[in-house]
């Protein structure tokens, strides 16, 4: 059975509805009637189901693109050619460090060996030591670690 005009809009409002009684009221029907559509009507349903999982596709898309430019400046900010004060570099490293370790423990539920915590504590540690890289102000001359081995 197709969608019945109503049934439609409620389908093409969804993403600008806040909620299922905002969704009722910009379709001009009851939130009852809406409940009783997705109980009741399968096409419906499935279209409801559908557009939910097309939103969820969106956001994720949205999601990796904004996770690649944080990526991209946290890159920049890292970068010893660019005119950026160390303790935000140190900040930056530690930022994408603890993004990466959580990644990973995504991917990577359990790990005989996980580094991630005192990782992420030593760097925490290390921006907010008294006179270290991330306690502000002017880098000192000759003072920056080799970080490179």
């Amino acid at each position: 059975m197709a969608l019945r005009p109503k049934q439609l809009r409620a389908i093409q409002e969804m993403p600008a509805a806040r909620s299922w009684r905002d969704l009722a009221r910009r379709v001009g029907v009851s939130e009852n009637t809406l409940h009783r559509w997705l109980r009741e009507d399968t096409d419906f349903r499935a279209a409801v189901q559908e557009r939910v999982s097309l939103a969820l596709v969106e956001l994720q898309h949205g999601l990796a693109a904004a996770a690649l430019q944080a990526v991209r400046t946290l890159e920049a900010a890292m970068d010893p050619e660019q005119k950026v004060p160390w303790g935000v570099r140190v900040k930056a490293a530690q930022v994408a460090l603890e993004s990466a370790i959580a990644v990973h423990g995504l991917a990577k539920e359990t790990a005989e060996v996980d580094i991630g915590d005192d990782l992420a504590r030593f760097l925490r540690d290390l921006a907010a030591s008294p006179g270290g890289p991330g306690a502000g102000g002017p880098e000192p001359a000759g003072d920056r670690p080799d970080l490179a081995g």
